[in-house]
């Protein structure tokens, strides 16, 4: 499994012992201290997965869950929960989340968890001949089509896509995009 994984938990230690269970499980794992920290790094870098910690502050693993599926709706988040947190959960799984784990987390459920969620964005991500006809749409002066094609349309209302949520959507960053429109 080599799934792209943003961490968030606000508890140093219990972050840096699920960073390295999920690096030996062969993800790359990109660490966050909280949701503001999570929400930087995500703008900048698709990942595959989030797993994002709701224990100390709900409200803001909620709000940072909406974030994510508004600007990455690919990515599959997971909530860890406390102890009688299920109405977080349950309003988790409402905004969209894949699944929610309760804390202490069990780190063979995490990654079990972790490796469902990245099969199901894999399934989700345009194959590499639908992202060279949306290339071929691109540069062809149709960079509307070339979205709609790769399932990217904006909802009603919504101006034009960014480039970089069109790139994260293949899974492909500024600079690999640019090499491979520089070699063909």
């Amino acid at each position: 499994m080599k799934a792209r994984v943003l961490l968030v938990d606000e508890d140093e230690a219990a972050r840096g012992s699920l960073v390295s269970w999920l690096v030996r499980k062969g993800c790359r794992v990109f660490p966050a201290a909280d949701p503001a920290d999570a929400w930087q790094f995500i703008q900048d870098r698709p990942v595959d997965v989030v797993v994002v910690s709701a224990q100390r502050d709900g409200q803001s693993a909620l709000s940072l869950l909406r974030d994510i599926k508004r600007l990455r709706p690919e990515a599959e988040v997971i909530v860890v929960t406390g102890p009688g947190q299920i109405q977080l959960s349950i309003q988790a799984m409402k905004l969209g989340a894949f699944d929610d784990l309760a804390a202490p987390v069990d780190v063979d459920a995490l990654s079990a968890r972790v490796e469902a969620a990245f099969k199901k964005h894999r399934k989700k991500r345009p194959s590499f001949g639908a992202w060279m006809a949306a290339v071929t749409f691109a540069e062809a002066g149709e960079p509307e089509t070339a979205k709609a094609f790769l399932g990217m349309a904006p909802a009603a209302g919504e101006g034009p896509i960014p480039l970089t949520r069109f790139l994260g959507a293949v899974g492909l960053s500024r600079a690999q995009f640019r090499y491979g429109l520089a070699s063909l």
